[in-house]
């Protein structure tokens, strides 16, 4: 997911369509009567989509003063925008149709407004602004998109991601549980400044780093199970490998900052955890 979804035609189309699909007379005619409004802050929206900033743009006065008949558009009732929505996340590829890429963790459940619709009700229901998220990730990042003119969140149809890890995970002895994990970011290879601040933004306002510790002491006892499984045919180097050959598969799929590629391996060489599960 990292191209700005495309549809056949223009944008203020469907808004358009979704207008004329209300019953609500008084509500056609107040967005008819704006419908100027609207198509100027849409072609806003597509000049800053081409330079990737959407943070620049201020809402329309006209549009912001019919917000509440703009965010009657958006109905999770409406067949019109639940088939929308099956449209947005059939174009993403198979790999991750059904996965919150905001955190990587869990399934998408809700569509977060990229421009809040409650700041830019005139983009409710424009293809470009809505997101696949979670609702986990939606409630995080709310309106607090942008602070002092920086955006402080990905915008994962325009930023492009560097190819280089910059997510990494220690693994710490627990005098409890064996072994514990801490996740951090760092810009070990050179990223651009700007865009490892804005991954760093990201994560510490969706609190990934926390989020994918637990997600890690969750699935621990199916890897430690998995490695021991193996070392009935295999020696212990050979075991750990196979966690390096699966980060590998994830890497290629998901690329190299995927979390359970950058579990596994760290794993795969760890001596903590070669320790930890030689001793069984």
């Amino acid at each position: 997911m990292r191209n700005l979804v495309r549809f056949d035609s223009p944008p203020i189309e469907f808004h358009d369509a979704v207008v004329s699909r209300k019953q609500d007379e008084a509500l056609r005619q107040i967005l008819t009567n704006i419908r100027p409004s609207v198509e100027e802050a849409f072609n806003n929206y597509s000049v800053n989509s081409l330079v990737n900033s959407l943070e620049t743009l201020a809402p329309n006065a006209e549009c912001y003063a019919q917000r509440n008949s703009f965010l009657e558009l958006y109905s999770y009732g409406s067949k019109m925008i639940s088939e929308f929505k099956n449209v947005i996340q059939n174009l993403q590829s198979l790999s991750i149709r059904y996965i919150c890429q905001y955190c990587t963790l869990t399934q998408h459940t809700s569509f977060d407004h990229i421009l809040p619709g409650s700041v830019f009700p005139e983009f409710v229901v424009h293809p470009w602004n809505l997101f696949p998220s979670c609702e986990h990730c939606n409630g995080k990042k709310s309106i607090a998109w942008v602070n002092g003119g920086m955006r402080q969140t990905l915008n994962l149809y325009l930023d492009i991601l560097p190819e280089e890890q910059y997510l990494f995970v220690n693994i710490i002895p627990d005098p409890t549980a064996g072994l514990d994990f801490e996740y951090y970011l760092q810009n070990a290879n050179h990223i651009d400044n700007n865009m490892f601040n804005l991954i760093a933004s990201h994560y510490v306002r969706l609190d990934l780093l926390n989020r994918l510790k637990k997600e890690s002491i969750g699935i621990f006892t199916e890897i430690i199970t998995s490695v021991r499984a193996n070392l009935i045919s295999m020696s212990l180097p050979d075991a750990l490998a196979t966690l390096a050959i699966s980060a590998e598969d994830f890497k290629r799929t998901r690329g190299d900052n995927y979390w359970k590629a950058v579990l596994l391996d760290t794993l795969s060489t760890n001596i903590e955890f070669s320790n930890f599960v030689s001793q069984f």
